[in-house]
């Protein structure tokens, strides 16, 4: 209680930014239109986009590289530098597998949401709200609430294991995850989805042999962001 006592300046504040951003993400994703055949060139941006695209790219590689260089410098000697990696092997491959779990649990998260937030009437609202809340929460604020709920006697086989940091990753992450999916959804022709309902057998049938493999570049973008994120994940 004393944690969210004493961030609630701050989720108020990052509450505000998430409701006035889900207004905007919702028009970010059009719909794709039917009148555009499948696989034709898309427009060009103008040049001065170019221009702030290219500048941010390099941006983006001076942060990667300069970090990088300054550690490997750091280390002294390629010798130095494999011996550090061969010692911090288990931990690395620990952190490979909490990202590749939450990961792989944020999807069904992310199917389901994205079909909420599609939607065209009143209840849109309410899934962008849902998906937008987490957002606001603090990841040391996050952390605690897992201790909270999870540090209990009959649970030691939970808090005791991967499985903490992996709920943590899903509580932060599901909602960028949603949000991909949720954007490869506009993409998707809406005749297909309707040829699909006419013609399938059930709607686990017209799920599986239509919609998921229309969906699937979002779900592959989606898991790769959300690995991405869990395995820089600290704070929580």
């Amino acid at each position: 209680v004393e944690a969210l006592v004493t961030a609630l300046p701050m989720i108020a504040l990052a509450a505000l930014a998430a409701w006035l951003a889900q207004r905007g993400l919702r028009r970010v994703a059009q719909w794709a239109p039917r009148s555009v055949r499948f696989g034709a060139s898309p427009m060009r941006p103008a040049a001065p986009l170019r221009l702030l695209q290219g500048v941010a790219v390099v941006v983006l590689v001076a942060q990667i590289v300069v970090p990088m260089a300054g550690l490997l410098d750091s280390v002294g000697s390629g010798r130095a530098l494999t011996m550090t990696l061969s010692a911090s092997r288990p931990e690395v491959m620990a952190s490979a597998a909490v990202a590749a779990l939450v990961a792989a649990a944020c999807l069904p998260l992310a199917l389901l949401a994205a079909s909420g937030l599609a939607r065209t009437d009143g209840l849109a609202t309410v899934w962008w709200l849902l998906v937008a809340a987490p957002l606001a929460l603090p990841g040391s604020l996050v952390g605690v609430g897992l201790i909270a709920t999870w540090n209990r006697s009959f649970l030691p086989q939970v808090y005791g294991s991967l499985a903490m940091p992996v709920l943590a990753g899903v509580a932060r992450f599901a909602p960028f995850a949603a949000m991909v999916v949720f954007a490869q959804e506009r993409r998707v022709d809406p005749d297909r989805g309707d040829a699909a309902r006419v013609h399938q057998r059930s709607a686990l049938d017209g799920g599986l042999r239509v919609r998921l493999p229309l969906l699937l570049p979002g779900l592959v973008a989606a898991a790769c962001v959300a690995f991405v994120l869990a395995l820089g994940e600290l704070p929580a």
